[in-house]
């Protein structure tokens, strides 16, 4: 049997989902009501198909609630009846298109997918809550448009990083504002290019995947900006720094939605129809569901 590499991994289950027409994940079906999935040979009981069609239901009812907008939600238990009543459900599926969040974050796709969740029945079947009793991991693929990167670049969850440099003999720090306006996606370059603010001045960023192992972010900031008070030798040092700077913020990004937190672990741009699109491939860490009272 062959082992593929996780990079390998990665482009693969990349590809088929590219396949699917118009760049949808089963895009072409809405689905507005819970399913269950039993993944076991016997026939389940009648308490396994209700609980497993409740936690979807739930599922997406809680989803539904947090999107300003969507196209298609949908989400898939799979779990055997004589786990369901200790609450142990997975791998578990949540599929998305056409997402938007009550504070403009967009994306075109969504693909979510944690493998073993323990679950607290009493609150499913009295509350109508899902609750963890343990943090849950697994992994997400994200489609975004240009639009929909400069939303994500400039959404306040995303907060940008501060660079530290030296001039004039003096150790100054500045934060760094990330722009919506210019974004461009160059799938035969593999690339994202889009642009920030830094000392009042504008700079362009080039977002690669690297090719070395493990498929990291790589940012090339060059400058853009012809009339500032900065020398060629300031300009040149910035760029050798931001380009850093900007290359570790994206290596090392976590997001918090109210404790479910999102980690950067690789990225593929590619074209669809005619539109280029960029892939982020997510880590997932859920230590608890998101309040109800928390907006993104």
């Amino acid at each position: 049997m062959f082992k593929l590499s996780t990079t390998t991994q990665f482009f693969a289950i990349s590809l088929i989902l590219l396949i699917k027409d118009t760049f949808q994940f089963r895009m072409g079906m809405v689905i507005n009501t819970p399913r269950a999935t039993v993944a076991i040979p016997t026939s389940p009981t009648l308490a396994g198909e209700v609980t497993s069609g409740l936690i979807s239901g739930l599922a997406i009812r809680a989803l539904k609630r947090r999107l300003a907008d969507s196209k298609m939600v949908d989400c898939i238990v799979n779990a055997e009846p004589r786990d369901l009543l200790r609450g142990k459900v997975g791998p578990v599926v949540v599929k998305g298109r056409g997402w938007m969040s009550p504070k403009g974050l967009t994306c075109r796709s969504i693909e979510a997918v944690v493998k073993d969740c323990s679950l607290d029945m009493t609150s499913v079947m009295h509350k109508q809550k899902l609750r963890l009793n343990y943090p849950a991991n697994g992994s997400a693929m994200v489609a975004f448009d240009a639009n929909d990167f400069g939303n994500f670049l400039t959404h306040s969850l995303l907060v940008p990083p501060s660079h530290r440099f030296i001039m004039n003999d003096k150790i100054m720090n500045d934060e760094i504002k990330f722009l919506k306006e210019g974004v461009s996606i160059d799938p035969i370059q593999g690339a994202v290019t889009f642009y920030i603010n830094f000392l009042q001045v504008s700079w362009k960023c080039v977002l690669e995947r690297t090719s070395s192992k493990g498929g990291g972010a790589k940012v090339q900031v060059s400058f853009i900006e012809s009339s500032c008070t900065l020398s060629k030798d300031e300009i040149s040092l910035l760029k050798i720094g931001l380009s850093k700077t900007m290359t570790n913020f994206f290596n090392n990004l976590v997001i918090n939605l109210d404790g479910a937190f999102i980690k950067y672990k690789d990225m593929m741009v590619i074209q669809k129809s005619k539109i280029p699109y960029v892939l982020l491939s997510l880590e997932l860490i859920v230590q608890k569901f998101p309040s109800r009272s928390i907006s993104f």
